[in-house]
């Protein structure tokens, strides 16, 4: 996940550079004609959506994250249950144990 969030910081910086750069140029040429303008504003929805993608990269890795200590959790919790019901079932066992060995004496009177 931290190899992820790098990479992402990474990619993320050098788009913001990037972009501040080819701004700069492609605004200045938007001003002298349509395709110039029409190319610019394609380049300013590539950069919004560039940005949507990186942000859903990052909830998908916080999701990601969460799932993986959920799992953990309730492979904590399993565990847990399954001693408690080990424990249960030996309760369980000695005490009818007790009671059939009760019962064995009574026969036996």
């Amino acid at each position: 996940m931290k190899h992820l969030m790098k990479e992402i910081t990474l990619v993320t910086d050098t788009l913001k550079r990037s972009f501040a750069v080819s701004d700069e140029l492609m605004f200045a040429d938007a001003k002298k004609d349509e395709l110039s303008k029409q190319a610019y504003r394609d380049f300013v929805t590539m950069d919004e959506c560039f940005k949507k993608l990186v942000t859903t990269i990052e909830e998908t890795g916080e999701t990601r994250n969460t799932i993986m200590q959920l799992e953990i959790k309730i492979e904590q919790m399993q565990s847990k249950v399954d001693t408690l019901n080990v424990e249960r079932l030996e309760q369980d066992y000695q005490a009818m144990k007790k009671e059939n060995q009760k019962l064995m004496l009574q026969l036996g009177d």
